[in-house]
């Protein structure tokens, strides 16, 4: 299409949007692994920070489509039964044109998580997605769309969740299910059907070829062991844009 085309799709777009009334509220929630090898990631997520507003419109805008309101939670994970501090999680940060919003906020918290610890593989992302699944996402109200995406990126496996040291790890997350067929039913019950989106950026390894085959799953594989680069990074913006 070209950008007459786009310009004519937008316009259409938000005709329809000022004609229903209808807004769309978007939140995201980054499940980041924060072991050693994923401080590419850290960078690039970082480095984009404070112009994540606009680089997640223009990915929409690619896509004719439109978010009123967007906000970005974090949830970093290294390996429950290795390091002292497993799960580091934010609140939700609000994104708005201009750097208006909670942008700084959301750079400061994402510079304050190091890259590093995590052992050997496996790692804790089926505990970190837990607590994404049950984050405090956005109503959908009259009048309003919502969409609610988590987006996972690992270069690693998981453990798994019917792990018999649980039981004695004093870092464990509270209401973890059991196992990974019990998060599945989490996932499916838990989060609203008309606004979940899981976007999964891993390697080809358990459990996360079996997690693409969940309901409402993008799975993309990605190479074990080194991390998520620049590239890699625009690519999880497209992939968020599609999801809305």
């Amino acid at each position: 299409m070209d950008r007459q085309g786009v310009r004519k799709s937008l316009t259409d777009l938000q005709s329809v949007r000022k004609s229903t009334g209808v807004q769309t509220t978007v939140d995201i929630t980054m499940v980041m692994d924060a072991t050693g090898s994923m401080q590419n990631l850290m960078d690039n997520v970082k480095a984009n920070a404070l112009d994540l507003h606009a680089k997640i419109k223009a990915a929409l805008k690619d896509k004719n489509r439109l978010a009123d309101r967007i906000r970005v939670k974090v949830i970093a994970f290294r390996d429950v039964y290795v390091d002292q501090v497993p799960f580091i999680e934010s609140d939700f940060f609000v994104l708005c044109e201009n750097g208006d919003g909670d942008e700084v906020q959301f750079r400061d918290f994402v510079s304050g998580i190091h890259a590093d610890g995590g052992g050997d593989e496996p790692e804790s992302a089926l505990e970190a997605l837990h607590l994404a699944i049950n984050a405090d996402y956005s109503k959908s109200l009259q009048g309003q769309k919502a969409r609610h995406i988590i987006v996972l990126m690992t270069d690693a496996s998981a453990h798994r969740l019917d792990d018999r040291r649980r039981s004695t790890c004093t870092n464990y997350p509270q209401g973890v299910p059991e196992d990974l067929p019990s998060l599945q039913a989490e996932w499916e019950s838990q989060m609203d059907i008309k606004a979940r989106r899981l976007v999964v950026f891993a390697p080809n390894a358990y459990p996360w070829t079996s997690v693409s085959t969940w309901m409402d799953v993008q799975y993309v594989p990605s190479p074990a062991g080194v991390g998520i680069d620049s590239q890699r990074f625009d690519d999880v913006l497209k992939f968020i844009a599609g999801s809305i």
